[in-house]
């Protein structure tokens, strides 16, 4: 017998579309309900669709929670299980805090619920959703102290974010008094259930995740099992996957993004049938393969955009907009591998001002993308003509390159400087076509300016920190003698070595300094 992935119904008098689920016989009278009939809000199938699978995540949530005995919560995985949802509403306004006033609207409420009694009243839906996301069911003591633990994390969620809205970026002294919550596995990982949090945690601990890769691998799990509604990795099937990425093709999420969440799933199903955890692997089969759209391929930045951002980094007092544009417009360095180094990795080596990129001499949390991203690139003369080397003797031997840029939470300065920077080149210099990535298509561009002057393809290589596809390149450690790689940068053009031209000549002959000059 054929079977068909759940559809949204239309309704026959509004043709509003609305999910079903017919609840189980033996949680009708605990739930007080035959079905769930919820409205999804729209009368277009697609974005039907797309709103679907949320819905179902939730439904599925609270009949596993109803089919399950409470549990009770000790004070620790009360203050790890809250951490986790200030951790995650910290980082989902984090960039955009919204608007100051409804931050203060909804302290005031909290505030209020507190002293009338009524905590369970205000902050009942939140901890509703929280439980929902991890399909637990817990004792009434346990939800008591749960909501009052939440309203205290609620309210000073709202003075971190009034503060971030002002412009303080500081780190979140809170951040580090969080224990880490386990999830189902804290819980005992009762009936003999391999929980998928559990499965992750031993995943983690063997491999050895960068802190980064952890975050994000293990939101993708999550949004796995938030489709699924339970955390039961034995219980998953091929079909539950399948469904699982046709949710996210209808979704928002890029062809590339959704790709990246396979390769995660397929790879943690993967280990955990390897090693015995789970009988089979319901990811080994699917597949994903969307047809790029050469129109929306990543492009790299035109004469005319890198004119216009190196122009206007020229007026920038915030180090890291002044000099990380023009150290990846000339370098080709990534922008995490420039916004992360230090002082002292602009040096001279062999008699050639270079900038060393080596997690070594970095701080903690620092790190490359791969061994052939450990290297010495030197430093192009627009960079010397325009005063980099002046700003670096004016900063302290052993601190950050720039120490304007605070760390994120995994302690890398790339990840703000990446951010601060992207919305700059957006919202300040107008380059607006999302085809330019903000940073990476720097080294788009340096591909192409070595390409136009004849830098061979592995010197190009050496240059960017690119690995090659050959594997007789992983031999040999030395790599190029500096001084080739110096001949190589010395190649490139400077986009603005015209313009700068014509106002040193207009300054010669008004002996007026024009405000468009180099130095």
């Amino acid at each position: 017998m054929v079977q068909y992935m759940p559809q949204p119904l239309k309704h026959p008098k509004t043709n509003v579309y609305y999910y079903r689920k017919v609840v189980p016989k033996g949680l009708r009278d605990k739930l007080g309900r035959t079905e769930f009939r919820i409205s999804l809000g729209t009368k277009d199938l697609r974005e039907a669709k797309r709103r679907y699978p949320e819905k179902a995540a939730e439904v599925e949530a609270k009949l596993a929670r109803a089919g399950g005995d409470p549990v009770h919560l000790t004070h620790k995985q009360i203050v790890a299980i809250t951490g986790a949802w200030y951790r995650r509403m910290l980082d989902q306004y984090d960039d955009e805090p919204g608007s100051p006033v409804g931050w203060d609207e909804w302290t005031h409420q909290l505030r209020d619920a507190y002293h009338e009694g009524r905590v369970a009243e205000v902050i009942g839906p939140v901890a509703d959703e929280l439980l929902d996301r991890e399909g637990i069911l817990i004792d009434d003591e346990s939800r008591e102290r749960l909501n009052e633990e939440l309203l205290a994390n609620a309210t000073q969620l709202t003075s971190t974010l009034i503060n971030r809205r002002r412009g303080d970026y500081s780190p979140d002294p809170l951040l580090k008094t969080f224990p880490e919550w386990e999830s189902v596995k804290a819980l005992g990982n009762q009936g003999g259930i391999a929980s998928m949090s559990g499965l992750f945690e031993a995943w983690a601990a063997e491999r050895q995740f960068a802190p980064k890769t952890r975050y994000s691998w293990e939101r993708i799990i999550s949004k796995l099992t938030t489709y699924l509604g339970h955390q039961d990795a034995t219980r998953i099937t091929e079909r539950d996957v399948i469904g699982w990425k046709d949710a996210l093709v209808v979704s928002d999420l890029s062809p590339k993004t959704i790709g990246n969440h396979l390769i995660v799933i397929k790879s943690f199903f993967r280990w955990a049938t390897t090693n015995k955890r789970i009988a089979t692997n319901p990811a080994r089969d699917v597949e994903y393969r969307a047809k790029s759209d050469p129109a929306r391929a990543r492009q790299s930045y035109s004469d005319d955009d890198a004119k216009r951002i190196l122009l206007a980094a020229r007026q920038e007092k915030q180090p890291h907009k002044r000099w990380v544009p023009w150290l990846a417009a000339f370098t080709g360095a990534r922008c995490d591998e420039l916004c992360g180094a230090m002082a002292s990795d602009v040096r001279v080596e062999e008699g050639i001002n270079i900038i060393r990129i080596d997690p070594v001499n970095r701080e903690e949390g620092g790190s490359v993308k791969n061994r052939s991203s450990i290297r010495s690139v030197p430093l192009h003369p627009a960079l010397i003509a325009n005063g980099f080397l002046d700003y670096v003797a004016g900063l302290p031997k052993h601190g950050p390159l720039f120490p304007n840029v605070t760390p994120d939470r995994f302690g890398k300065r790339g990840g703000n400087g990446s951010k601060t920077i992207g919305r700059w080149v957006r919202d300040k210099v107008g380059i607006t076509d999302t085809r330019k990535a903000p940073n990476h298509s720097w080294r788009h561009r340096f591909a192409d300016q070595c390409k136009k002057v004849g830098i061979p393809r592995e010197l190009r290589f050496a240059l960017e920190g690119h690995a090659s596809s050959d594997a007789g390149d992983a031999y040999g450690s030395e790599g190029y003698p500096l001084r080739l790689l110096a001949e190589a940068i010395r190649r490139l053009p400077n986009p603005l070595a015209r313009a700068d031209e014509e106002v040193a000549l207009a300054e010669r002959e008004t002996g007026i300094r024009q405000t468009s000059a180099p130095l």
